[in-house]
């Protein structure tokens, strides 16, 4: 049926089937209350022109004359007094409209230079509030550096401390410090500190291991890691027990004095080795952390990154309470011997001086869904019920199957692609059958000729400005989206 249609027929069927009732009133009344306001004439024109293009052969389509008086009385008001100035007197839309743009261009050009002159005006404002700001800042900070006064009637010269540093700041914001007095555990913030700046002649430097030894006054404390502030800060303490007169002989004692520990031999890769490494890790799910050691990394070459927050710690057995911060991780997964099992990615803190190569505590545990039983010594992975320290095929790995190549190309490789390549396009041919068939009516056999198309459709191709700058963000990005963007 289409095909037998002319196109005047044709766009009077689409017209009836697709456009809303009462649509040529809609348009029109938009048309007719369309006003310039601060857009370009020459846009404003060739919009209300193709909006009249859509009434041709109608009874609302308007004349050349009536888009003009249309125009003239309703453009912009700068721009009207302009064109009465001018006295323009032409018929012709086309050459009315070009005399109409030059007047509008003088226009907007006045207009950006206004622009440009008020910017200008509010920079010189800017940087000079600006530098008032400074000056009175650098004031402040000379009298500061002065003497002291003191209750005797004599001065005393104070020491200005340097500016905080991202790691004290961090630590004092961590155990709720002060910035200003730069003291740990206050009740109140830098607003309304009491004390005052500290004279840097007689402050202590603030270390992790001052402000742990802050923290453990009130408790007698074995360890303490902090990871998170929104994590709970796990605490072990020791008290004293009797096991009978000091041996673990009679019938009492029936718990073993040791156990052994869960040690799982795995394969960790890295790009500095040409093979996978075997390493003897130690699970302990007694740890909120995964640890490998300095060395082990090295050898393996992984890429080292850094904590958003250092991880504090401190020795278990220590009397002086020796602390230090973990800042940098890696990430890798590990993979049983068998080759049958690997887990999922993990970041892992270098640790100087560790006592095993890899220690794979809970994150690891918890990731990979491994449930451990001490009283079997198992450490099963729920998802695919593989026992890590039993498994069933403990054997080496069979040596991969060679494919054939010919001048270094795989050839089942090549075929398999091929034969991948020709099912979809087999797919696609039956889609399009299928849907062909499905929509006869609206795929014709062929389009009508260009002869009978409208040939003045009005449209506007709007191009970017080729000297325009693109303004920059003013904001840092996190890390963790860095990654994502490249």
């Amino acid at each position: 049926r289409i095909d037998l249609m002319t196109f005047k027929e044709y766009m009077a069927e689409v017209c009836t089937v697709w456009l809303p009732i009462g649509w040529a009133d809609t348009v029109q009344r938009k048309m007719l209350a369309s006003m310039q306001g601060q857009r370009a004439f020459s846009e404003w024109a060739i919009d209300v022109q193709s909006q009249n293009t859509l009434f041709r052969g109608t009874t609302s389509h308007l004349a050349d004359i009536n888009i003009l008086y249309h125009l003239e009385s309703h453009m912009n008001v700068d721009l009207a007094a302009d064109y009465h100035a001018e006295n323009i007197v032409e018929e012709d839309l086309w050459k009315w409209i070009e005399k109409v743009w030059i007047l509008d261009e003088k226009r907007l050009c006045y207009l950006a230079r206004q622009k440009e002159a008020v910017d200008t005006a509010l920079h010189n404002e800017r940087a000079c509030t600006t530098n008032d700001k400074k000056g009175n800042s650098n004031n402040k900070s000379t009298a500061k550096g002065g003497n002291t006064q003191l209750k005797d009637g004599t001065s005393k010269t104070f020491t200005r401390l340097p500016t905080l540093t991202d790691t004290k700041r961090q630590l004092l914001r961590n155990n709720d410090g002060c910035f200003k007095c730069q003291e740990p555990f206050t009740c109140h913030t830098s607003s309304n500190c009491p004390k005052g700046f500290p004279d840097g002649a007689t402050y202590k430097t603030l270390t992790a291991s001052a402000v742990l030894g802050k923290k453990t006054k009130k408790k007698e404390v074995v360890a303490v890691v902090d990871v998170d502030e929104e994590v709970e800060t796990v605490v072990v303490v020791m008290p004293s027990a009797v096991l009978g007169n000091g041996t673990d002989l009679g019938e009492e004692c029936v718990a073993p004095l040791q156990t052994p520990h869960l040690r799982w031999d795995c394969l960790v890769d890295g790009p500095a080795v040409s093979s996978p490494l075997t390493v003897s890790a130690l699970i302990d799910h007694g740890s909120s952390l995964v640890l490998i050691g300095e060395d082990l990394v090295n050898k393996l070459g992984l890429c080292r990154r850094q904590l958003r927050k250092p991880v504090p710690v401190s020795l278990t057995l220590s009397k002086d309470k020796e602390s230090f911060l973990l800042s940098q991780y890696v990430k890798l997964s590990c993979t049983s011997l068998d080759q049958v099992y690997t887990s999922r990615t993990v970041r892992a803190i270098i640790t100087p001086n560790l006592c095993t190569p890899l220690l794979l505590g809970g994150p690891f545990l918890q990731h990979n869904r491994i449930v451990i039983d001490h009283e079997l010594c198992t450490c099963v992975v729920k998802d695919t019920n593989y026992d890590l320290l039993q498994p069933k095929n403990a054997t080496q790995p069979s040596p991969p199957r060679i494919s054939p190549s010919v001048n270094g190309t795989d050839v089942i490789a090549v075929i398999q692609s091929r034969i991948d390549g020709l099912l979809y396009q087999e797919q696609l041919r039956a889609l399009d059958d299928k849907y062909k068939k499905v929509f006869e009516d609206r795929f014709p056999a062929d389009i009508p000729h260009n002869d009978t198309m409208p040939s003045n459709v009005l449209f506007q191709v709007s191009l970017k400005d080729t000297n325009k700058i693109v303004q920059l963000r003013l904001y840092d990005c996190p890390k963790k989206y860095q990654a994502a963007w490249k």
